[in-house]
């Protein structure tokens, strides 16, 4: 019986001290689930599959102890998108400096003879500064990573901070969205540069407003010209025909001019006219039989022999 009473104390103390432990433990619980709502507000839901929130919060806890191979993945992952895509706006970067290149051979091409009346007549790309800029950025950086210096380049305060950065992100993000991707020809705009003899040459982008119809048109018959000989591979020449409809409305002095340019390129002209041009040395009579049109080599008109020895290729 003394024994017994002489428990009862301290058997109140325990019970006393257990509820102080549960009350403890409760309110630890209930700081960890507040704790781990706070988490899921914040985007943490990685972990939020487990059966029982006990779960989560081990699965939570296990994640933290491997935070900094976690963080050096995210890293390795960061580095090599940095790389892929430095790699992709160094595609677009070599190609516009391909396209400049190829278009100073293109006025070479078109410059080997006088174009009308023009003294000066260049098709020159103009680069889309910001553009430009913010991919050179870009890539800057990526040499940067792709040398190895460190991590530091994705530190918080080393990159996201960077406001130069930040704006060539934004600026290639941006355009990229409005123009559903970027391709080269978005990096560039055309500018056509045109000068008559005692005249200073001026910047037009509308080659229509930039001089008379007659001259116009001329430009832009070699201008396709030009075109079609670039586009053609080198290693095999090609002969062909080109029909210009309209041929009238080119004078005499033009359309001999166009004749022994379009020769030089590789192209045999073909003109239209209702009317006869006297720069023509082959007339192509146009017949009609059962109602269409009907052409016969028979009926060709030799005006004047062409002599191939006379036509001299473009080196």
């Amino acid at each position: 019986m003394e024994m017994a009473e002489l428990a009862m104390p301290v058997l109140a103390d325990r019970i006393e001290s257990y509820n102080r432990d549960c009350q403890k433990l409760n309110t630890l619980d209930d700081d960890l689930n507040r704790q781990l709502m706070d988490l899921h507000r914040d985007g943490l839901d990685k972990f939020q599959t487990q059966d029982s929130s006990e779960q989560e919060l081990d699965a939570l806890f296990a994640y933290t102890v491997n935070l900094s191979q976690e963080q050096a993945a995210i890293e390795r992952k960061a580095r090599s998108a940095v790389v892929q895509i430095a790699a992709i706006l160094r595609d677009l970067r070599d190609s516009l400096e391909t396209f400049k290149r190829r278009m100073r051979e293109f006025n070479n091409k078109i410059n080997r003879r006088q174009l009308s009346d023009l003294k000066v007549f260049k098709i020159e790309p103009r680069e889309e500064e910001t553009l430009v800029k913010a991919i050179q950025t870009l890539i800057s950086t990526s040499e940067q990573v792709e040398s190895g210096d460190s991590f530091d380049l994705f530190d918080h305060n080393a990159v996201l901070d960077d406001k130069e950065l930040n704006h060539a992100k934004d600026t290639l993000i941006k355009e990229g969205e409005a123009r559903g991707g970027l391709r080269v020809e978005h990096l560039f705009r055309l500018v056509f540069i045109i000068a008559k003899e005692n005249q200073t040459p001026a910047e037009f982008e509308d080659i229509d407003s930039a001089a008379s119809n007659g001259t116009v048109l001329m430009a832009k018959l070699i201008t396709g010209l030009a075109m079609l000989n670039q586009m053609q591979d080198p290693r095999k020449t090609i002969k062909t025909a080109c029909y210009l409809d309209e041929a009238a409305s080119l004078d005499q002095h033009n359309q001999r001019n166009l004749i022994e340019i379009a020769a030089e390129f590789g192209f045999t002209l073909i003109f239209a006219s209702p009317e006869p041009q006297i720069t023509a040395r082959y007339c192509v009579p146009i017949g009609t039989t059962n109602g269409k049109n009907h052409i016969s080599r028979l009926n060709w008109q030799i005006l004047e022999p062409i002599n191939n020895a006379d036509l001299k290729p473009l080196a």
